[in-house]
């Protein structure tokens, strides 16, 4: 039998799994300063992430988390990212993950350029939810929300 399979995509390469690797051994924070969290509908992964914050940035980030691989694989480059960074720098990051996804070659923001490692799921629109996820909570998170974010 012949066919594409999604483990076959290099979207599933030795540095998306290192990367979920890396997902599994950060927990969740004992006193977070805020929390967020946020839900996939197409692929039913969810994280929940906890942020330390002084003066808008971020000192220690956190998670709890049940995604398939490329969302652990995103959540790791964000938590090996997001330290030191604020709301503003996030954001920029979204959208130059969403870039990447698209296809494009964003100019990538200073301290994300690990976001790199993720452009083959562009490749996999069903798994782009869940590359997106860990942003769309911490996001949530450094906006003062503890709630529930649904992405599609």
């Amino acid at each position: 039998m012949t066919g594409h399979t999604p483990l076959a995509s290099p979207a599933y390469s030795a540095e998306i799994a290192d990367l979920a690797r890396t997902a599994a051994v950060i927990g969740p924070l004992p006193a977070p300063s805020c929390s967020a969290e946020a839900r996939s509908r197409v692929c039913g992964s969810r994280i929940r992430v906890d942020l330390c914050v002084e003066a808008g940035r971020v000192t220690y980030y956190g998670h709890k988390l049940n995604a398939c691989q490329i969302g652990r694989a995103s959540a790791a480059v964000l938590a090996s990212s997001i330290p030191d960074q604020g709301l503003d720098d996030c954001r920029s990051a979204l959208d130059a993950l969403e870039a990447l996804l698209r296809k494009e070659q964003p100019l990538l923001p200073p301290g994300w350029e690990a976001l790199q490692a993720l452009a083959p799921v562009a490749d996999l629109r069903s798994r782009h939810a869940a590359a997106r996820l860990p942003f769309l909570a911490t996001i949530a998170a450094l906006e003062g929300c503890d709630h529930i974010i649904i992405a599609r």
